[in-house]
């Protein structure tokens, strides 16, 4: 099946190379339209000459029999001019107006008779966008003028993606982050110049490649255009079931152009401490300073002919993370007790955890961008242009009310990203052209720790309000990572213009070659209940780690360990071909099919032993797909994408349009999911997870071993298992790639004064989406029915395969939807200013969200009843409602400068997290969670049941670290009380809590731009010198008390402590207790890191834009 497909891909690209036809991506635009005499009828053979006026760019046309002209592949940007001319009839001229990126541009030329006398349209503001004949999904375009004046935070691309209404845009640890319509941002796709730029291995919370180390690979000043498309119903773009993010870079022009710039923000531009402790004194940030400077420039060549660009940025940032215990630090242990902590790994073992109240965090950034543009002839142009980016970023983590970091536990993450592409533009005739793609990146990853090598302590620090802890020791997941991928593509489109029909036939090919190392936890991680349990060497609450088969058990480390690496090839073919139809002056159809397909060229290695031994006693258990087995990947799956659009322009004048359509989007899965199957195949690495381990030597408790080369293997250890043998990850047979069906339907109205309105609704529904179930489980034979009926299976920690860890089985599941309805106002840009509003409601609903980059995380890190047979729950990514208003007004005076005012506010929903158990402070072996031990190691996942009445909750006595007694009434009247405060509890009583049914409150965040120009004439040229202010997060700066954002350790408030069962005849019988003295508001996290943060900050920046 590989080779046949390889092999008709090869065909089809060798068929159209010979035939000249290069080909189509997401990086031009279009204009089409028709040409009549004052009846209305057609003229065919009318000349069409479109130029563009910054390069003399010129297209040329001739209409067909029915008066019908089309330019399929044109320049973005402008201004244009277009002349129609036809022997006996006056020539008409528009002139004056500019393309959006994948737009088209729609005109009606009616010709009178007469002789040379020309009749010109001047056009002064830029043509809507919205109310456009080619316009029938869902989609964003964002232009250099939105660009220039947007307040932008950190100069990533989500500065200018949250002008999409449908988007929601999140602080990571690489920096923001964000989704479209409810989706993960592991399914959006990024196209730069047509080709991938998108981290198709799926590490990066930006989506970006590189995004780890919260740098942009390319800088918005390269950035002409943005376009972001959530339900497009052309066939030619595709790669995405979330959103698809097609960007076009600048060009040169046959002027020289260019600005050299400076931005800079620290620790004088900032606000002081957000906290609802109104005794807390409030502070400054500590000293730091982040800076970007850089420089763009463009001209000719070759005068109408040859054009460059060149754009380098350099990025130093520092980012203060500072955190006070008096904000709401959930454990008993104060800033002096901690501060013992540190001393005594000094002294004991002379290691430093580092300091830990204001861990801050590093950015370097130089990025480089080179394009050329050679108008080879008429009818011929093409593209080059590389990109290259080397970032790296020291990322210590922040403490917060439930996590103590120390700064020595970060990760130092270097990264260098190559990019080219090649575009190559051809229009043989008025009826045929072509547009060919080619993209070639290069992304080269080593994560690593910093500081002296250290096994991982975790020591809980538990107070009566939730649960805390203490992290020390080297950043576990860096020990052993590196990634490198080479992703070639190429896209081939070939338009054809036939009367009233534009069709295309195409192709587009991904090509990956992935080498990935990742050996988590190899230094071991200790978790102690307290600091007390530590120093007396008592036994750990756990131990973890991972260990190296090959060459040898426990033979290499780190990054050393290149035998257990995974070595990845494979490939997703697409093509399609797709019919516009322009049915009459007011419909036009777009109606097309894709099929692209996903297929790996190499193989994990086999492991015949599990195949024929172990895995028949699981399959009999849990159900698998027949075929599947450790050492294959899925096979090659044919994925059709039917897709039909529709425009109506109801009354005929562009003024009242209804638009919508409906079809199937075919994605990529991140490969980080079916990579794990190439590492976690049994024999590359084992892993140890015990609780309460002790040594198999002398049944002593697990002793500390401070040397991180010399760590426990599964043989040395005993005690209760939630992992220990190798991990396995297997995908189904027949599992395919990421598909949902989509359909939107929406109504645009032109109203006065040059506004637009728009009411848009959106829907989303899974056809192949990833769910999980590790299957090396025994199926639990009890369980606890609650009182609404609910019945909670208690796993009893038994493997089917002592032999063999989690065994973690991905398959498909078409379970999860999400839609969205967006009401918007938009006064495109005109006389100097432009205005937007919009409200988005938002819901999606999912089995797995997949937010992790491990098939193991994503099984276990989900709140749950039943982690082996989830329900839908709210996702992670479930929008809310969403608030959008963006204005921008600039003056100009007396030709001596400008000023220009811009505001950006965002009014959204909360974080959204789960009410679980806490586990209580007693040990129950296998029984340590309401949930029992399902091998997950995840103690504080359950989801509660939130009672009604205090039968419906056993409660017992304990007593608290005063020595009092608090009984099960007292406890009863703190917690109903709880429950009365809480919105959703309060109306959810008498059920099971939902994943994710708990929201952080509602964020109000106005941002604001002020820019100063001042013009210089040089040369008889006028130039600008530009100051701008760039104020984030304005609302807190005009009250302390207001812009908050809040979240929630864990995403979880573990509200419930979960004693135990008692065996009742039987019947389990759970016993709780109720310890928390907080409010919701005083268990949430003040966000306070970074940019997009609670507290205000300014940016400084000064621009010299030459002529």
């Amino acid at each position: 099946m590989k080779k046949v497909l390889f092999t008709l891909s090869l065909l089809m690209t060798l068929f159209i190379g010979a035939n000249d036809l290069f080909a189509q991506g997401a990086t031009t635009a279009s204009m089409a339209g028709i040409v009549t005499d004052a009846n209305g009828a057609g003229l065919p053979g009318a000349t069409i000459v479109a130029v563009h006026l910054p390069t003399g760019t010129q297209y040329g046309a001739a209409t067909n029999t029915n008066g019908r002209f089309r330019f399929p592949s044109v320049r973005v940007g402008g201004p244009y001019k277009v002349t129609v001319s036809y022997v006996g009839f006056k020539d008409q001229v528009e002139q004056g107006f500019s393309l959006a990126l994948g737009s088209t541009k729609t005109f009606k030329f009616v010709m009178k008779e007469g002789g040379l006398q020309l009749n010109e349209v001047q056009v002064v503001a830029r043509k809507s966008d919205i109310l456009n004949g080619e316009r029938n999904g869902t989609e964003t375009k964002i232009g250099e003028e939105e660009i220039n004046v947007l307040p932008t935070a950190s100069r990533n691309l989500t500065d200018y993606l949250r002008l999409n209404p449908q988007s929601g845009v999140s602080e990571t640890g690489d920096g923001p982050a964000i989704s479209f319509a409810g989706q993960n941002n592991r399914f959006n796709s990024i196209f730069i110049d047509g080709a991938v730029n998108n981290d198709v291995f799926g590490l990066s919370g930006s989506g970006t490649n590189g995004g780890q180390t919260g740098v942009s690979p390319i800088s918005p000043d390269a950035i002409e255009q943005f376009q972001v498309v959530i339900s497009p119903y052309d066939v030619t773009l595709g790669g995405f079931t979330g959103g698809g993010v097609n960007a076009v870079t600048r060009s040169g022009t046959n002027e020289f152009k260019g600005s050299a710039y400076f931005f800079t923000r620290n620790e004088n531009l900032s606000g002081r401490t957000p906290t609802d402790n109104e005794n807390f004194e409030r502070t400054q940030l500590d000293n730091f300073n982040a800076t970007t400077y850089g420089l763009r420039i463009g001209g000719p060549l070759i005068k109408n002919k040859l054009f460059f660009f060149l754009n380098a940025e350099v990025q130093r940032d520092e980012e203060s993370q500072p955190y006070n215990l008096d904000q709401g630090y959930l454990g008993n242990f104060n800033e002096g007790g901690i501060q013992q902590v540190r001393d005594f790994f000094i002294n004991n073992y002379n290691y430093d955890p580092g300091e830990f109240l204001n861990n801050k965090r590093e950015r370097r950034g130089n990025k480089i961008l080179l394009k050329l543009d050679y108008n080879l002839n008429k009818n011929n142009s093409l593209t080059l242009r590389h990109s290259v980016s080397y970032a790296e970023e020291t990322e210590r983590n922040p403490s917060t009310n439930s996590t103590i970091n120390f700064s020595n536990n970060a990760e130092f993450f270097p990264s260098t990203t190559n990019s080219s592409a090649v575009e190559w533009k051809s229009n043989f005739n008025s009826n045929l052209s072509n547009k060919m793609i080619i993209g070639f990146t290069t992304v080269r990853d080593d994560r690593g720790f910093i500081s002296n090598p250290f096994p991982r302590v975790v020591i809980r620090d538990n107070g009566t309000s939730g649960r805390a802890q203490l992290n020390i020791g080297s950043e576990p997941f860096s020990i052993g990572n590196v990634l490198e991928q080479d992703v070639l593509t190429f896209t081939d489109n070939l338009t054809y213009f036939k009367g009233k029909h534009t069709l295309t036939f195409g192709m587009h090919h991904e090509y990956y070659n992935i080498y990935n190392l990742f050996v988590r936890e190899n230094f071991g991680v200790y978790t102690y209940n307290s600091f007390v349990d530590f120093v007396a060497g008592n036994t750990p609450d756990s131990y973890v780690r991972t260990y190296v088969l090959r060459p040898g058990e426990d033979a290499a480390q780190g990054d050393a360990a290149t035998d257990v690496a995974a070595k990845i090839q494979a490939m997703q073919l697409g093509f399609y071909v797709q019919d516009e139809f322009q049915v009459s002056e007011k419909l036009k159809l777009t109606g097309g099919l894709r099929l692209d397909v996903p297929t790996f060229l190499s193989s994990p290695e086999a492991n015949p032993t599990f195949n024929n031994n172990s895995l028949p006693a699981m399959a009999a258990v849990w159900g698998i797909e027949e075929g599947t087995e450790a050492g294959t990947n899925p096979s090659a799956q044919l994925l059709f994408s039917p897709r039909l659009g529709f425009n109506y322009d109801v009354r005929g004048d562009r003024t009242f349009q209804i638009r919508g359509g409906l079809g199937l989007f075919t994605g990529r899965a991140p490969f980080v999911w079916p990579g794990g199957s190439f590492s976690n195949n049994g024999v590359f690495l084992s892993s140890v997870g015990v609780a309460d381990p002790v040594l198999t030597s002398n049944g002593n408790p697990l002793p500390f071993n401070p040397n991180p080369n010399q760590q426990y293997v599964n043989s040395q250890l005993n005690g209760f298992s939630f992992q220990s043998g190798p991990q396995i990850d297997l995908f189904a047979k027949n599992f395919k790639f990421a598909q949902v069906f989509r359909t939107s339907l929406a109504v645009d109205y032109q109203l006065p004064f040059g506004l637009i309105a728009t009411l848009e609704g959106l829907y989303t529904k899974n056809i192949n989406s990833i769910a999980y179930r590790n299957i090396n489980v025994e199926r639990p034979t009890q369980s606890f029915t609650e009182p609404d009926g609910t019945v909670r299976p208690v796993y009893n920690g038994a493997a089917i395969d002592a032999t063999y860890g989690r065994v973690l089985y991905a398959f498909n599941t078409n379970k999860g939807y999400s839609y969205n309805l967006t009401a918007s106002i938009t006064k495109p840009f005109a006389d100097g200013w432009t205005a937007g509003a919009s409200y988005t409601f938002g819901r999606s609903k999912v089995l797995f969200d997949g937010t992790s980059s491990q098939n193991s995380s994503n099984w276990r890190n989900v709140e749950v009843v039943d982690r082996n047979d989830l329900v839908l729950g709210f996702s992670d990514f479930d929008l809310g409602s969403r608030v959008n208003i963006f204005a921008s007004y600039r003056i100009e005076y007396a030709k001596l400068g400008a000023t220009t005012l811009s505001v950006f506010y965002n009014g959204q929903s909360g974080r959204r997290f789960s009410y679980t158990y806490n586990r209580g402070p007693s040990s129950f072996g296998n029984l340590r969670s309401a949930g029992g031990n399902d091998l997950s190691g995840r103690q504080f996942n359950d989801l509660i049941f939130v009672p009604a009445d205090p039968s419906q909750i056993n409660l017992v006595d304990y007593t608290d670290n005063d020595g009092n007694v608090v009984t099960a009434a007292e406890q009863w009247t703190a917690l109903n009380q709880y429950i009365e405060d809480d919105p959703y509890l309060s109306k959810n009583r008498g059920k099971v809590a939902e994943r994710n049914g708990g929201r952080a409150p509602f964020e109000n965040i106005l941002d604001i731009k002020i820019m100063q120009e001042f013009f210089v004439n040089v040369g008889g040229k006028r130039n600008t010198l530009q100051f701008s202010l760039d104020i984030f997060n304005f609302t807190n700066m005009l009250n302390k008390n207001w812009g908050r954002r809040r979240n929630y350790g864990f995403d979880a408030v573990n509200l419930i402590n979960f004693q135990g069962y008692t065996d009742n005849g039987g019947n389990l019988v759970p016993s709780y207790t109720y310890t928390n003295r907080r409010t919701k508001a005083q268990l949430s996290d003040i966000d306070d890191t970074g940019i997009l943060s609670s507290r205000w900050q300014m940016q400084l920046g000064v621009r010299y834009i030459f002529n």
